[in-house]
């Protein structure tokens, strides 16, 4: 089954920062996300505030690494354009690494990866995986392709 890996364009400065253009005594980095995808990023609706996991996860790699991260929220093709053409220092909004992107923007290690499930109601014995689907109406997220 094909997996799809998330990543993040983690800065660790002097390297992606240094591509933008900029030196390495930066402490303050542009961050883009796309806070739509929840629970990885969304707006809290309290406080009008980007939360999620890629939010506080960007921000616990700000505090250890000693930098300052400002977001700025974008919807995901633009960001991804922002990103290669270094409007923002980086992205974090559950990006999946697909060969395409790669050929614009550098990728970090994957913090997270996950495959596709087939979910039926529970007590269907008909479909017991995906051999049985192609005749049926079915419904599907296509994650990492949002467009």
């Amino acid at each position: 089954m094909k997996c799809f890996s998330i990543g993040i364009i983690t800065l660790l400065i002097g390297i992606l920062l240094a591509a933008c253009g900029s030196d390495s005594t930066l402490v303050e980095i542009q961050i883009g996300t796309d806070a739509t995808f929840s629970p990885f990023e969304t707006i809290d609706m309290t406080s009008k505030e980007l939360s999620g996991f890629d939010i506080e996860l960007m921000k616990a790699i700000a505090a250890r690494e000693g930098f300052k991260v400002n977001f700025s929220n974008v919807v995901y093709i633009p960001l991804m354009r922002g990103i290669a053409q270094c409007q923002y220092d980086g992205g974090i909004s559950a990006i999946a690494i697909i060969d395409q992107l790669k050929q614009q923007v550098s990728f970090s290690d994957p913090y997270l990866t996950f495959g596709q499930v087939v979910v039926v109601k529970k007590g269907n014995l008909t479909i017991t995986g995906r051999d049985q689907l192609p005749d049926m109406a079915v419904g599907s997220q296509r994650v990492g392709q949002r467009t």
